[in-house]
C-alpha cells in the first residue's frame, strides 16, 4: 500500500505544484475531476473513473493528515461525485473460469504436452506451464507468489482434518514479503500434489535453491486461453 502511494503522488504532483493546501476546494476538486478524466494511460487508454476515484482516495486523505495532524487546515472541503454517464463506476470485476471451462483449460494443457515430435525445450515448456495451471489454482497463488517458490520450500504432508488429506506446503513470498522479509505458508490440494510429483519425478537433479518454475508462463496461458477460446478482457 506504501508503495502504492509513492506511484500515486508522481502521478498527481504536477497537479498540486505551488498549490498550498489550503487552497484545495471543491471547485478545485471538480476541475481536477474533469482534468484527470481527459488523461490517457501508458497504454494509451482514457483514464477510468474508477481510477480517479482511487485518487481521490489518497487526497482525503492527505486532507485528513493536514486537518487533524498538522492542524493546517480548518475543514475538508466537499469531493466531487462519481455518478452520471461520465463518472459513474461500472461494475466490472475481473473474469474468471468456471470448473467446466478450469477442466477444458488444463485437459487442453494436458493434450498438447503429450503431442508427438516435440523438441525438448518444447516439451519442457508445456509440461511446466501445466504444472503451473495446477498449483497456482491448487493452492490459490498469485503468479508472483508461485514464481518464488524454491524446491527447498516445498514438502508433502498431510492435513490434520479426517481424511488427513495428502498436500504440498510451500513457503512463498506473499504480498508482504517485500517490507517483512518472510515467506509465508501456502498450501496446494488436489491437482496441485499431482503437478509437484510430476516435476519432482521430472527433475530428480533440482538444486534446493533453484526455482520450481523455470520458464515465465505468462505468454503461455495467453496463448492457452485463445486455443481453448476462453480468453476475455475487461473489455470484452
Amino acid at each position: 500500500q506504501i508503495e502504492q502511494y509513492t506511484i500515486k503522488w508522481k502521478v498527481l504532483k504536477p497537479e498540486f505544484t505551488d498549490i498550498k493546501v489550503t487552497d484545495v476546494d471543491g471547485k478545485f476538486l471538480v476541475d481536477l475531476r474533469d482534468k484527470r478524466s481527459k488523461k490517457v494511460t501508458q497504454f494509451k487508454r482514457t483514464v477510468t473513473p474508477a481510477t480517479i476515484q482511487k485518487d481521490f482516495v489518497f487526497i482525503r486523505l492527505v486532507l485528513k493528515h493536514a486537518k487533524y495532524e498538522e492542524k493546517c487546515l480548518t475543514e475538508i472541503p466537499p469531493f466531487p461525485a462519481f455518478q452520471g454517464p461520465k463518472f459513474s463506476i461500472a461494475n466490472n470485476p475481473t473474469p474468471y473460469l468456471t470448473l467446466p471451462q478450469y477442466n477444458t483449460l488444463t485437459g487442453l494443457a494436458k493434450a498438447r504436452r503429450r503431442e508427438k515430435g516435440l523438441n525438448p525445450r518444447t516439451l519442457r515448456q508445456r509440461e511446466e506451464l501445466w504444472c503451473f495451471l495446477l498449483i497456482c489454482v491448487g493452492a490459490a497463488l498469485r503468479v508472483g507468489e508461485a514464481e518464488s517458490i524454491r524446491w527447498k520450500d516445498c514438502s508433502l504432508v498431510r492435513l490434520n482434518n479426517a481424511d488427513k488429506q495428502e498436500a504440498v506446503k510451500m513457503m512463498v513470498k506473499g504480498k508482504h514479503f517485500k517490507w517483512t522479509g518472510k515467506r509465508e505458508e501456502a498450501y496446494g490440494l488436489y491437482d496441485a500434489v499431482t503437478a509437484f510429483k510430476f516435476l519432482r519425478s521430472s527433475r530428480p537433479d533440482a538444486k534446493p535453491d533453484a526455482p520450481l518454475f523455470t520458464e515465465n508462463h505468462r505468454e503461455g496461458v495467453r496463448l492457452l486461453l485463445e486455443k481453448a477460446k476462453l480468453r476475455k478482457t475487461k473489455d470484452g
